[in-house]
């Protein structure tokens, strides 16, 4: 019985290792795999697509003018230089004023002789008409007052008007910047002679400027107000400015 149990045993274990043998002759092999070279390798990145036609212009700045004479008059002193910043209202040179504070103090003393003019014809007038009140002068009295006072007050108010003028006149002497900026150009110096609507300084304000460039008739469907536009500026080398179109 033991020699019967043992060839049980040994047969069962045979059955095991065939069936073992038939199952691994079935399974598949394994998948080796891919090898991925780095010239198949994509880095996927994000960009901004750029489109629209390439065009070139001038940079120039928005806001700026040209600082002028208005007086004829010797420059007396200039305080500004080219590439100097400035200040509204900041003084940029000075006139010879002699001649026109001379006009000035004249046209003063004029008021002043118009003004005791119109206070003596205005007195008389009132008396006048306290005279007339009573029957103490006649009529035409009473109007050569009222004429007196007119005309007397008309030569205070021109005499008023031309002492203004000559205190304007005079306060052009003084030429100062028409905004905050940068001095672009100074075409004056001490001891020149300037006439009115001479250019003494040019200022500008490169805070804002204004970049004007011709468009191809063929892209102008592609270009619409408002649209951002990237450019470069000569002197500024690897550096890229960004724009939007206004008109």
């Amino acid at each position: 019985s033991t020699r019967i149990a043992f060839l049980a045993l040994a047969a069962m274990m045979l059955a095991g290792v065939a069936a073992c043998q038939r199952d691994a002759g079935d399974a598949e092999p394994a998948d080796p795999g891919v090898t991925i070279g780095p010239e198949n390798i994509t880095v996927v990145a994000v960009h901004r697509i750029q489109t629209g036609p390439e065009i070139s212009g001038s940079l120039e700045p928005d806001e700026e003018a040209t600082v002028r004479a208005e007086v004829q008059a010797a420059v007396l002193e200039t305080y500004a230089e080219p590439g100097q910043r400035v200040t509204k209202g900041q003084v940029l040179a000075r006139l010879d004023d002699s001649v026109l504070r001379e006009q000035a103090l004249s046209a003063k003393s004029a008021v002043g002789t118009a003004q005791n003019a119109a206070d003596i014809a205005q007195r008389n007038l009132q008396r006048s008409e306290a005279l007339i009140n009573v029957g103490a002068i006649a009529d035409r009295d009473l109007e050569a007052a009222r004429n007196a006072a007119m005309t007397a007050q008309t030569q205070l108010d021109n005499a008023t008007a031309v002492y203004a003028n000559a205190q304007q006149m005079l306060e052009k002497t003084t030429v100062r910047a028409p905004f905050d900026g940068v001095v672009a150009a100074r075409d004056v110096t001490g001891g020149d002679f300037v006439s009115p609507g001479g250019a003494m300084f040019s200022v500008v304000n490169p805070a804002t400027m204004r970049l004007e460039a011709s468009v191809p008739a063929n892209a102008l469907g592609d270009v619409k107000i408002g649209m951002p536009v990237d450019f470069s500026v000569t002197g500024y080398p690897g550096r890229t400015f960004t724009g939007h179109i206004t008109r």
